[in-house]
């Protein structure tokens, strides 16, 4: 569990070629987690709990699967992911510089400059923050940086990765259709078909 596991992604946002990349490291898996289950549970009649159902559910037991995340992106996704700083055990950091105070240019502070930062997550917080971000109504850099996240966890190659990025979707995937938003995209079964296929439907 100390290899990490980078990524280099190019996407093309809002007209732009966005780079972001993203290395994770595991820090507890599946089997830590599968222990607390059989701890907590194990053993009482009619108590049994399937391990897989577990990511299928909001349980705050899904905060014991971690990971640490060295990224780069632009500065508007950190802004964005630390609004959920301490949610189900998600915490983002970036260096305290001020670039700012002797810029001598906006663009030296932008939204789009690129900025360092290191995040520690459950798999409880990639699934909640991704019902969020991933919404067709969440703003563009913030999404893409979300959709790679879910992909960077897909090809790690262990259960709790996968397992977390199967669950990592739009709110009105996950709630089969139903859209929490006000004034939502008008499409609420745009992730239908990838949603069964990520479940082997």
């Amino acid at each position: 569990m100390t290899e990490i596991f980078m990524h280099q992604f190019n996407d093309m946002v809002c007209g732009k070629t966005v780079h972001t990349s993203i290395g994770l490291r595991q820090i507890s898996d599946a089997r830590l987690l599968a222990d607390v289950i059989r701890y907590l549970w194990g053993g009482k009649p009619g108590m049994e709990f399937p391990t897989d159902k577990i990511w299928e559910t909001s349980d705050s037991i899904l905060q014991i699967p971690l990971w640490i995340g060295f990224c780069e992106a632009p500065r508007c996704i950190y802004l964005q992911l630390a609004t959920h700083r301490k949610k189900d055990f998600f915490y983002p950091w970036c260096a305290s510089a001020r670039p700012d105070r002797d810029a001598k240019a906006a663009s030296e502070y932008s939204r789009t400059q690129p900025l360092k930062f290191v995040m520690v997550f459950s798999s409880k917080a990639a699934i909640e923050i991704s019902h969020l971000r991933l919404c067709m109504k969440a703003e563009a850099y913030t999404r893409q940086f979300v959709f790679n996240w879910k992909v960077a966890l897909e090809t790690m190659g262990d259960k709790a990765s996968a397992m977390t990025a199967r669950q990592m979707m739009p709110m009105c995937a996950f709630r089969n259709g139903l859209c929490t938003e006000l004034h939502g995209c008008k499409n609420p079964h745009q992730y239908s078909e990838y949603v069964r296929k990520s479940r082997g439907e």
